[in-house]
C-alpha cells in the first residue's frame, strides 16, 4: 500500500461544502479521522493523524519566541480542523477553509506527498502553469 499522497483529482463540492474525498486518497489515511487547515498558497491542506503529528514536530522546532516560529502556529493551528469521514468518505469543508481557498462546486484535490491538497480549479490550472514554467 502507499504511504504517500499521489496524484490529481477533480471531484465536485457537493452541496453544504460536503466533499467526498477520492479513493486513492482515503487509503493513505488509513483512519476516518483528518486534519484540515490552511495552505501558503489559497489551498487546503489535509493530513492523516500521524501526518500532522509530524508537521507540528516540525513546527514546534521553530522557537516561539522568533517570528517565524509565531507565524507558523498562527498559520497552522488557527484555522485547523479535525474532521471525520462517513463510510463513503464523505466529509465537510469548514466554511472558514472554504472561504479562504475560494472553494465552489469545481475543485481539484492533489497528492502533495505527505499531505493532499484541496483547491479552487481556477487557482490549481494557474498554480500548474506557473509550475510547468519554473521546470521548463
Amino acid at each position: 500500500m502507499n504511504k504517500y499522497f499521489l496524484g490529481t483529482y477533480e471531484p465536485k463540492l457537493l452541496a453544504g461544502g460536503q466533499l467526498a474525498l477520492p479513493a486513492k486518497i482515503r487509503r493513505v489515511l488509513n483512519d476516518d479521522n483528518l486534519i484540515l487547515s490552511t495552505g501558503f498558497d489559497k489551498c487546503i491542506f489535509g493530513f492523516s493523524p500521524e501526518g500532522w503529528e509530524k508537521i507540528i514536530q516540525a513546527g514546534f522546532d521553530r522557537p516561539v519566541f522568533t517570528a517565524d516560529g509565531r507565524i507558523i502556529r498562527r498559520q497552522i493551528f488557527s484555522a485547523a480542523e479535525e474532521v471525520e469521514m462517513d463510510p463513503q468518505g464523505r466529509f465537510s469543508v469548514p466554511a472558514n477553509l472554504r472561504e479562504f481557498a475560494d472553494l465552489s462546486q469545481d475543485i481539484v484535490v492533489i497528492g502533495a506527498g505527505d499531505h493532499f491538497e484541496i483547491w479552487n480549479k481556477a487557482n490549481w490550472t494557474q498554480m500548474r502553469d506557473k509550475l510547468k514554467e519554473t521546470v521548463s
